[in-house]
C-alpha cells in the first residue's frame, strides 16, 4: 500500500467530519502495514491524552503555558523516529512524524488541539482494526 495523502491542516480548525472517514482509515491501515505497534501508536496516544485532559480544563491563559507541551510533541516523534535502528520501523516512525508534524504545527487553540486528538483517535481506531497483534 502506498503512504497516504497527508491531511490538510484546516482539519485542525474544522474537525472530523464524514468526509475525513476515508483518509482515516487509509492512515490506520497504511499504519498497520506497515508495522507501526500498537504500543508505539499508544505511547504517543497517551502523551496527547495526557495534555487533553490540561487543555479541557484551562482557560486561555492556562492554554498559553500548555502549547509549549504540545509543540515538543513533535520532537518526541522525531526522536523516536531517530532512535530506531530497524530500517522498516525507522521508516513508519518517519512516515508517522511526517503525518503529524504540519498538524502539531497548525494548532493555536484549545479547540484546534482537541481537534487534531480526535485526528489521532481516529487514525488509533483503525489501526487497531487493521494491526496483527504485537508480539
Amino acid at each position: 500500500m502506498s503512504k497516504p495523502q497527508s491531511f490538510e491542516n484546516s482539519i485542525i480548525k474544522k474537525g472530523v467530519d464524514v468526509s475525513d472517514l476515508d483518509k482515516l482509515q487509509q492512515w490506520g491501515v497504511y499504519l498497520a502495514q506497515k508495522k507501526l505497534t500498537t504500543s508505539q501508536f499508544r505511547k504517543f496516544f497517551g502523551a496527547t491524552q495526557k495534555i487533553a485532559i490540561e487543555v479541557a480544563a484551562s482557560d486561555d491563559a492556562a492554554f498559553e503555558r500548555i502549547k509549549s507541551e504540545i509543540y515538543l510533541l513533535e520532537p518526541k516523534l522525531a526522536y523516536a523516529a531517530g532512535k530506531e535502528t530497524d530500517r522498516d520501523k525507522k521508516e513508519v516512525l518517519k512516515d508517522f512524524y511526517q503525518l503529524n508534524s504540519p498538524l502539531i504545527k497548525a494548532i493555536t487553540t484549545k479547540n484546534d488541539y482537541l481537534n487534531y486528538v480526535k485526528v489521532l483517535e481516529g487514525i488509533l481506531a483503525f489501526h487497531k482494526l487493521n494491526i496483527e497483534k504485537d508480539k
